[in-house]
C-alpha cells in the first residue's frame, strides 16, 4: 500500500526551508563555507599593489576582472584587501541586483579592490568556487538579497551578516564540480559571442570637440572626409556589409538562445529538478 502523501517530497528527495532537494544534498548557511578576507596584522604590504576597481568587475558572467590596475600603496586611500581566488561580490545597488561579480585571478597573491564589494573565500573542502560562482549569479539568489539591502534610495547595501546568513543549497564536491563545469561551458559560449566593432575602421575621435562632454556636432559631420569608391564598387561593398550584418543577428539570437539555456539550467541545477548522470562527476583527484 502506497502511504506516501501528495504533499510529500519526491522519492529519495526531503523537504527544506529552500524546497525538495535530494537527501543527499545539506542546505547551508553561506558563512558556514565562505570566510570574508582580511589583511593579516602583520603583513607588510609591497610598494606597487593590484587594484581592482568596481567598473573592471563584469556583470555578464565573465569569470576574471576586466582589468587590473597597479597602484603605489601609498595611493590607495581606501580599499577592500583581497586574494586570488576571492570572488568579488558586490554589495551596493545597483552593483548587487546586476549581478556584478568576478574571481581574483589565482596568479594574483594579493590585491585591493572596491569597498563596495566582499572579497568571499571558498573553503576548500567544503565548496568549489565555480560553483559558489555560478550560483550566486542564479536570479532568486540576487532577489532575495536585494530585498534585504538598507540604507537611503540610490546607495543601499547588503549587510555583510545578512550575506553570510543566507542559505544555499550543497550538493556533493563531486556534484558541485559537475553543475560549475556544465555551467560554465554554456556561459562561456554565450559571453564570447560578441563581435567587437567589426566595422570600426573610421577614427572619430579627433573630430570630436569639447572637454568635459565630448560630442560630434552636424557642421562637423559634414567636413569629415571618407573615401567614395565608383558605385559598383559601393554595391559590392553594400552587399558584404549586408552578409555580415545577417551573420551578426544570427550570432546575437544564437547569443540569447545560450542566456536563455543558462538561466534555465541554473535553476534546474541548482534545485535539483535536474541532475546530472553520474558519468558527469569527476572522479577523485580529477577536474
Amino acid at each position: 500500500m502506497n502511504t506516501r502523501n501528495a504533499a510529500d517530497p519526491p522519492e529519495g528527495f526531503k523537504t527544506t526551508e529552500l524546497g525538495p532537494l535530494p537527501e543527499v544534498w545539506r542546505v547551508v548557511r553561506l558563512g558556514e563555507i565562505v570566510s570574508i578576507s582580511r589583511k593579516p596584522r602583520k603583513m607588510t604590504l609591497p610598494d606597487t599593489i593590484p587594484f581592482i576597481p568596481m567598473e573592471a568587475i563584469p556583470d555578464d558572467g565573465s569569470l576574471y576582472p576586466s582589468r587590473i590596475e597597479y597602484r603605489s600603496i601609498r595611493d590607495i586611500r581606501s580599499g577592500v584587501y583581497c586574494e586570488g581566488s576571492d570572488i568579488l561580490f558586490a554589495k551596493i545597488t545597483p552593483s548587487l541586483e546586476n549581478g556584478k561579480q568576478a574571481i581574483v585571478s589565482p596568479e594574483i597573491g594579493l590585491a585591493y579592490t572596491t569597498t563596495e564589494v566582499y572579497p568571499l573565500k571558498a573553503k576548500r573542502n567544503e565548496v568549489d568556487s565555480f560553483y559558489l560562482f555560478v550560483l550566486l549569479r542564479a536570479p532568486w539568489v540576487r532577489t532575495h538579497l536585494a530585498e534585504k539591502m538598507e540604507g537611503s534610495t540610490g546607495r543601499q547595501r547588503l549587510a555583510k551578516q545578512v550575506l553570510l546568513n543566507f542559505p544555499i543549497p550543497l550538493p556533493s564536491l563531486a556534484e558541485q564540480r559537475a553543475i560549475a563545469h556544465v555551467l560554465r561551458a554554456i556561459s562561456g559560449q554565450a559571453t564570447n559571442y560578441f563581435l567587437v566593432n567589426l566595422l570600426n575602421f573610421l577614427d572619430l575621435s579627433v573630430y570630436i570637440r569639447g572637454t568635459t562632454r565630448g560630442k560630434l556636432n552636424q557642421s562637423i559631420m559634414k567636413n569629415i572626409v571618407t573615401p567614395l569608391p565608383p558605385l559598383s564598387e559601393q554595391r559590392k561593398i553594400a552587399r558584404i556589409i549586408q552578409t555580415v550584418d545577417r551573420r551578426i543577428e544570427a550570432e546575437e539570437n544564437h547569443k540569447q538562445v545560450l542566456e536563455d539555456l543558462f538561466r534555465s539550467l541554473l535553476d534546474h541545477l541548482m534545485t535539483a529538478k535536474f541532475r546530472l548522470p553520474t558519468n558527469f562527476m569527476p572522479t577523485k583527484g580529477g577536474g
